[in-house]
């Protein structure tokens, strides 16, 4: 059980802080398929130079939780998967 959260934040170039101290991962994903209750999708992941990949189903949202259910795949799988042209 995943409970969903989102913050929003101010444009982070105006505050002056240096975001490069910080360590940091770079994400990129796409939903393969979507509907009210359903959310599957691919993501990778890269941190410190090392890149992962993952499938992920979320389904059974009641309110702010979900059901989440996420395997680490091969690069190989990742790139066979077809995104949905409908979330792009």
């Amino acid at each position: 059980m995943e409970i969903e959260r989102r913050f929003f934040i101010p444009d982070i170039s105006k505050t002056g802080i240096d975001l490069n101290k910080y360590e940091y991962k770079t994400i990129c994903q796409d939903y393969l398929y979507t509907d009210k209750l359903t959310a599957v999708r691919k993501r990778k992941v890269l941190e410190n130079d090392v890149c992962k990949y993952f499938y992920t189903v979320k389904t059974g949202r009641k309110g702010i939780s979900t059901n989440e259910f996420e395997n680490e795949i091969s690069e190989e799988v990742y790139n066979s998967l077809q995104t949905n042209p409908a979330n792009n």
